[in-house]
């Protein structure tokens, strides 16, 4: 059995709570934070507060910081076609 923060909020999330925020490596690099619990505390705590800022549930940010995250990084195989050319026509 696999268990601990990360999976428990990305079964979560896998259920629809928009609250859940999944914070991975890619949402801590986002931050420029390392991969501790205190880390992971303080991304959390920042996806929520730029989700109140933005107006979107925890895990829509969450999510596109990660796809953000990794594009910026020159993985592109996690962003969505309509994205890379601008949505849809």
């Amino acid at each position: 059995v696999v268990r601990g923060p990360k999976v428990a909020a990305f079964a979560r999330a896998l259920l629809g709570d928009g609250s859940a925020v999944v914070v991975d490596a890619w949402v801590l690099r986002a931050y420029g934070l390392r991969p501790s619990p205190a880390g992971m505390r303080t991304a959390t705590r920042r996806v929520r507060a730029l989700a109140g800022h933005l107006g979107w549930a925890p895990a829509e940010t969450q999510a596109a910081l990660w796809v953000g995250t990794r594009a910026a990084c020159g993985f592109t195989d996690a962003v969505s076609p309509l994205l890379m050319t601008g949505g849809a026509s």
